[in-house]
């Protein structure tokens, strides 16, 4: 009996071992144009700024003169946080955006200022508590925009 409990832990333990842990994500999908995944809940740092990954995919042909965006936003609808992560080739910003790639949300838990080069001026950011937010996926041209929540502990 000793020896059938032994071989059960260590097959047990060597199996558990083998799944990997995966944090719960959010996909959000604009037509069959753009998707976008992001953790459902993210643990804030005590103090200063962190990364949130994202990962997106460009399913469709879009306009020339589209923009890809994702925001965090607050209760009263400012920005914790907002990046432009794609544009067409035929954009003048002297980029070159890949179809499918990853790129990384910055939040920070108090108020801050993001330098936007191709406007040239600082937009302000709200900084981030414990709470749920809003994350708004805007394609632009057409104007569409899908709607999800993420969790900050």
């Amino acid at each position: 009996m000793k020896n059938f409990f032994i071989v059960f832990l260590t097959t047990s333990f060597l199996f558990s071992s083998q799944i990997p842990a995966t944090a719960a994500t959010t996909t959000l999908k604009v037509g069959k144009v753009v998707t976008v995944s992001f953790p459902s809940v993210v643990s804030l740092k005590k103090s200063g700024c962190q990364n949130i990954p994202v990962k997106y995919t460009i399913l469709g042909k879009l306009d020339d003169y589209s923009l890809v965006n994702l925001s965090i936003l607050d209760d009263a609808d400012a920005y914790i946080t907002s990046t432009t992560f794609y544009q067409p080739p035929g954009q003048d910003d002297g980029k070159v955006y890949k179809k499918s790639s990853r790129f990384n949300l910055k939040v920070c838990r108090n108020d801050w200022q993001e330098y936007y080069e191709y406007e040239g001026e600082f937009k302000g950011r709200a900084g981030v508590k414990k709470g749920t937010y809003q994350v708004q996926l805007t394609l632009w041209r057409p104007l569409t925009q899908k709607y999800a929540t993420i969790k900050f502990k």
